[in-house]
């Protein structure tokens, strides 16, 4: 528990108004302009999303997926599983890490409980790197498809959405205290 509140600390005095932009304008470009046009090689029609953004698949899904992409996209699929998203992984966890850490330092008392939810984001990033292993391992032995490498990248990709619900479910809980705080300091 020691370490848990080491990284929580460190994060909390990472949280600052020039951590956060740098943060957040590295996942916005990552998120806005290079990953969509990655995405958009292996789909041009717009029509076949990708595996992440499913919630959950299932191995005859993911052999007409890897089929319909042809051995072109599967690299590019590849490289952008491995690559780009990994780092969009990282990113999003530190950003979401900063902001939480931010909002949390500002409404609550230092050694309250609640400020270690900052972690939280990681959980995130954790289930989107194993997700990305588990496809890209998919995509590696195409034809062959491992159901056992399926159901963990599909665990991985659902515990992910939901750990991103509740990374926004916690974000709103921190600007919403933060308010409060203002609110009681100013009727004082």
């Amino acid at each position: 528990m020691i370490y848990l509140r080491r990284f929580s600390h460190f994060w909390q005095t990472q949280a600052n108004p020039k951590n956060l932009f740098l943060a957040f304008g590295a996942q916005l470009i990552l998120g806005v302009f290079i990953l969509p046009k990655a995405y958009a090689m292996l789909d041009v029609s717009g029509t076949l999303p990708a595996l992440e953004f499913r919630f959950g698949f299932k191995s005859d899904w993911v052999v007409n997926y890897l089929k319909t992409i042809g051995s072109k996209g599967r690299g590019i699929y590849l490289i952008i599983n491995l690559l780009i998203d990994s780092i969009y992984a990282i990113i999003y966890s530190i950003s979401f890490s900063l902001i939480l850490s931010y909002f949390l330092k500002l409404s609550f008392s230092q050694n309250h409980y609640f400020r270690l939810f900052n972690l939280f984001p990681f959980v995130v990033g954790i289930f989107d790197l194993i997700e990305n292993v588990g496809i890209s391992i998919l995509i590696i032995s195409f034809p062959q498809i491992d159901t056992s490498i399926v159901a963990l990248a599909s665990l991985a990709s659902l515990a992910k959405w939901g750990a991103i619900l509740y990374n926004i479910i916690m974000l709103f809980i921190a600007l919403f205290a933060w308010v409060f705080s203002r609110i009681r300091l100013f009727r004082r």
